[in-house]
């Protein structure tokens, strides 16, 4: 895969949405049947948010930089891991099985890092 070239589409994405407004929502685009709000959403989703998050933690650890979330994101992000059944979690499911319980101390990150599957480390 070509990073750069994602890189390069991603921010482009980013830039035309930063100038999206509430009112542009409603805004019918050349996919038919689709508004701006359904496509927001397409590439938004939650889920996608929550494996964006988790692989951008898999990255961080795996070349030993820092990985930062926003705060908000990382809380809506949480919320949603939080509510991934046992029933979607195992060999062959879209979730892993949590290996490490929660702990009192974790930071929203770390919670979200267990509840994906993984162990975070210090």
């Amino acid at each position: 895969m070509n990073t750069s070239a994602l890189h390069t589409a991603t921010e482009a994405f980013a830039t035309s949405l930063s100038e999206v407004t509430a009112g542009d929502l409603d805004l019918p685009t050349p996919c038919e049947g689709w508004d701006v709000g359904d496509l927001y959403r397409h590439v938004l989703d939650e889920m996608q948010l929550c494996d964006t998050v988790i692989h951008t933690w898999d990255l961080a650890r795996a070349t030993g930089l820092e990985c930062e979330v926003d705060d908000d994101v990382a809380d809506l992000v949480l919320r949603r891991m939080e509510q991934i059944p046992d029933t979607a979690r195992g060999e062959g499911m879209a979730f892993a099985v949590v290996r490490a319980p929660l702990e009192p101390g974790d930071s929203t990150l770390d919670r979200i890092v267990r509840l994906s599957g993984r162990i975070p480390r210090p």
